[in-house]
């Protein structure tokens, strides 16, 4: 048995960052394969894969990953003409149009993993493994706020895109100013793509209406928790619902501050062992702001018990590890 991990490590971002994470950690003999997004066959690198003696192809899939479908089930078709086990490692749903195809791409996989009860849902065959699994020797203490003249710091972070709801959040410090004038937003970000220039643009002007640090750089999951961690209250602000989870829900809960997040689908599946305040996916900007208010003139969650001072969730690579090389011994059999 021998497993081909696809995932490109070369691109900057949290499904690349989870694989990588537990790799190194595996029993099961693997390789790296990396396939090119605009690729519009496979035969090449599935004949790598077969002479390096794959005889698991374990797919970090994400539809941006792999833009052409034709591709793609050619691909999965080879796989299974080759007796090369398929496992689909859905990291993101499937958009309306998408449904149909995706669902030809399972029949074709002998695995399907999902991370989120919102995905397990929609795909009540997969085998669900967690994100990031708890380990008490790693639980982050509760960090000491670097504010001055007791001017609280707000935290979010993410790629600039605009599901993401940064404009929301920056225009939410207006109502916090209100009661803190000197309050700061801190958006640890990252714009990779051109199309994002136009909204990270329009961040960057409504964050300058006050006290703002915007960074603009890829930084990995144990850095976002450091630089989060100065901060008086941390926001996810996503503003859409979809079949889809993000891995930002178990990154933000590490850096052990109050943590307020949008009722969006996306962020269902907040750990069972922490607490997070909520708002509607659709609450305006004020509203947004008046719950920050709440956390910070509190210190803790509106109804709910401040996160820093409750259990915290972290990634450990020799955890999830194990219970992937369990899924591969199942699956040769």
């Amino acid at each position: 048995m021998k497993v081909g991990m696809v995932v490109n490590p070369n691109v900057l971002c949290g499904i690349r960052e989870h694989a990588m994470n537990f790799l190194g950690h595996l029993k099961t003999p693997c390789v790296v394969l990396s396939q090119d997004p605009e690729a519009t066959s496979h035969a090449q690198f599935f004949e790598s894969a077969i002479q390096q003696g794959v005889t698991i192809l374990h797919i970090q899939h994400e539809f941006s990953l792999f833009r052409n479908p034709e591709a793609f089930t050619e691909l999965l078709e080879m796989a299974a003409l080759g007796d090369v086990k398929i496992i689909m490692d859905l990291h993101t749903g499937p958009a309306d149009k998408a449904v149909i195809l995706l669902k030809s791409w399972l029949e074709l996989s002998a695995l399907c993993i999902v991370h989120s009860d919102n995905m397990a849902g929609a795909f009540p065959e997969a085998v669900q493994v967690p994100l990031a699994v708890s380990d008490e020797s790693l639980w982050a203490p509760e960090a000491d706020v670097l504010v001055e003249d007791s001017q609280p710091i707000v935290g979010t972070f993410g790629f600039y895109v605009k599901h993401k709801g940064f404009m929301d959040v920056a225009q939410a410090m207006a109502t916090v100013r209100r009661v803190y004038p000197g309050a700061k937003l801190l958006i640890v970000g990252s714009h990779v793509l051109p199309h994002q220039d136009a909204y990270f643009k329009s961040v960057k002007n409504t964050a300058q209406t006050g006290p703002h640090l915007l960074l603009d750089r890829y930084m990995s999951a144990p850095e976002v928790t450091r630089t989060l961690a100065v901060c008086d209250a941390l926001v996810l602000a996503y503003r859409t619902n979809g079949v889809s989870q993000s891995g930002a829900v178990e990154t933000i809960f590490t850096a052990g501050r109050p943590v307020l997040i949008s009722s969006s689908t996306l962020l269902s599946h907040v750990p069972t062992d922490v607490s997070a305040g909520y708002f509607p996916v659709d609450a305006s900007a004020r509203k947004i702001g008046d719950a920050l208010l709440e956390v910070i003139e509190k210190h803790q969650l509106p109804s709910c018990v401040c996160v820093s001072r409750t259990r915290l969730v972290a990634r450990r690579g020799s955890l999830l590890a194990g219970i992937y090389d369990s899924i591969y011994e199942d699956l040769s059999r």
